[in-house]
């Protein structure tokens, strides 16, 4: 086998069988998750099954490409890829957020997902839209993201953030970027105070955070 190369399961993976349409509306019963509370102690929430519209293959593998775009160097960590994804899905249908009417509009809008948006010549982004090219490690990591795209979209793999529709990466766990004012209380002009527009879905995964709307 050459240096760097894929081993063949991993190239099958990344080929693997049609995709086709399915739908995931209407899958399941409804789960309890565990998400942090404020004190950082675990409480159960109870969110909906999957529901959705019909998901293509053209969905399938945007879906993995951006999972494995912000997820490829912690690609190993338990749950990660699967609430990656979770995120994304989440914002389909939900007028909060741009392109919510279909998943290829929720991942392509600007300014939503950052190493989708603004992708270096020779980025992670660039490189699996041709995943063929792909090898070693990030070929085992694109497999694994077109593994969890497909369980996520067939409803075989569930939401696991607690409804989380945005996350952020940092070393502390701290809020970073505009997440420091999405996560804060602030006051208003007359005085009131606005809550915050954002707080934490559930436990921290790895080094990356999951939010959603109170």
């Amino acid at each position: 086998m050459p240096p760097n190369a894929a081993p063949r399961d991993v190239i099958n993976a990344i080929s693997g069988p049609p995709f086709g349409s399915v739908s995931v509306q209407g899958v399941g019963e409804p789960t309890v998750i565990p998400r942090a509370s404020d004190t950082g102690e675990v409480e159960g929430i109870t969110v909906a099954a999957p529901r959705g519209p019909a998901f293509t293959e053209a969905d399938r593998n945007l879906l993995a490409r951006m999972v494995f775009t912000e997820g490829a160097n912690s690609w190993e960590t338990p749950g990660l890829f699967e609430a990656l994804g979770s995120a994304a899905i989440n914002r389909v249908g939900d007028p909060e957020y741009k392109g919510h009417e279909s998943l290829q509009g929720v991942i392509n809008a600007r300014k939503q997902f950052q190493g989708v948006n603004t992708p270096a010549p020779d980025s992670l982004w660039q490189k699996s839209a041709d995943p063929t090219t792909l090898t070693g490690t990030n070929a085992q990591a694109y497999a694994r993201a077109l593994q969890v795209a497909d369980g996520l979209l067939s409803g075989q793999i569930r939401d696991n953030t607690g409804g989380a529709t945005s996350f952020f990466s940092s070393a502390d766990g701290m809020p970073v970027g505009d997440f420091r004012h999405s996560m804060s209380s602030q006051i208003g002009t007359g005085g009131q105070l606005i809550p915050p527009r954002l707080k934490r879905s559930r436990m921290d995964i790895g080094p990356f955070t999951f939010l959603r709307r109170p």
